[in-house]
């Protein structure tokens, strides 16, 4: 502990010259290591980041009309936008997938990191707290492996919600130039979020939270937070639309044989034997009913048998199997 507080002081003491001259000299060497990774451990077989690897549909996905939707790749409706994004990319800019996923991953991953190191400064002000996250940032694997070389949709979700945090932290101190920027800036940040990752919504119960306390504490006007969370809702309102246009614009057409209800993952998190995960049991099962509607009506019967077959102290440690365990898939 003594150490610890000693290191602090003692980093606290540097000059700002060196400082600089520090987080230079480690972002050059995080960026030389992740080109390394790129160039010779790359990662080329994807999941879910594209929804699609066949050129035609990529070129149909960057809304280019006259190409038809073949059989030979499945485009979810959630994973429609950024498939759609991937596609313009390919489309437009000669781009091969693993360069363009790499490129998305590279620039998406060192904005994050870039914007939080800013971040932490702002806050603190403290030179061992900014040359920790920078030794975070260069010397641990978070930059290397998963994040750079699998592009998911949890690294754009990442740097939405950094953005976003840091948008209503500056928004009371700024001007009302500023203002227009920033705000212009969070709705696009919010819509582009929510429609390569629809489950950010669980941002709104968040943000009701904010407002009740504000409320309660008859701060909410004094904070000046108002324009920024009704923004915030605009932008979750607006990905409604974007999302249909874009379906349209692509020739999408959603298949009820193939979409599962919410109760199938309601069901699968109630399957004590799975531990509440990914179960092979009721995805086949599911699969091979004919509709989504057969499909809820069948979660319907089966959830509170499920539900009355695991008592109180099972569900808190499949709740806790579920943190420690990584979900697994087929």
């Amino acid at each position: 502990m003594f150490n610890s507080v000693f290191l602090a002081r003692s980093l606290n003491r540097i000059p700002r010259q060196l400082l600089r001259f520090i987080l230079i000299s480690g972002l050059i060497i995080m960026l030389l290591g992740q080109l390394f990774v790129l160039t010779k451990m790359p990662v080329t077989v994807f999941m879910i980041p594209i929804g699609c690897s066949h050129k035609p549909i990529a070129w149909q996905l960057a809304i280019i009309p006259g190409i038809p939707l073949t059989s030979g790749a499945t485009v979810t409706t959630s994973r429609l936008p950024i498939s759609s994004l991937f596609g313009y990319v390919w489309a437009n800019f000669g781009m091969n997938t693993n360069i363009a996923i790499h490129l998305f991953s590279l620039l998406m991953l060192d904005s994050f990191i870039l914007l939080l190191l800013h971040t932490v400064w702002q806050l603190s002000h403290r030179e061992s707290l900014l040359l920790g996250a920078l030794s975070f940032a260069v010397l641990t694997p978070f930059a290397y492996t998963y994040y750079l070389q699998v592009f998911y949709s949890d690294l754009p979700i990442m740097l939405a919600l950094l953005i976003i945090i840091r948008t209503i932290m500056n928004w009371p101190a700024r001007s009302h130039r500023h203002h227009l920027i920033a705000g212009s800036g969070l709705l696009v940040t919010v819509l582009l979020a929510g429609l390569i990752k629809p489950n950010l919504i669980v941002l709104l119960p968040a943000l009701a939270l904010v407002v009740f306390v504000l409320w309660h504490q008859h701060a909410l006007t004094q904070s000046q937070l108002v324009v920024p969370i009704v923004l915030i809702l605009l932008g979750f309102g607006l990905t409604v639309p974007a999302t249909h246009g874009i379906q349209r614009l692509s020739d999408f057409e959603p298949k009820a044989e193939y979409q599962l209800p919410i109760t199938h993952w309601m069901l699968m998190g109630l399957n004590a034997s799975e531990k509440g995960m990914f179960a092979p049991a009721d995805a086949s099962k599911a699969a091979s009913l004919p509709d989504e509607a057969a499909r809820q009506s069948y979660n319907l019967k089966e959830i509170p048998q499920a539900d009355s077959t695991i008592r109180c102290w099972r569900c808190h440690q499949i709740m806790a199997d579920k943190t420690r365990n990584p979900p697994r898939y087929p």
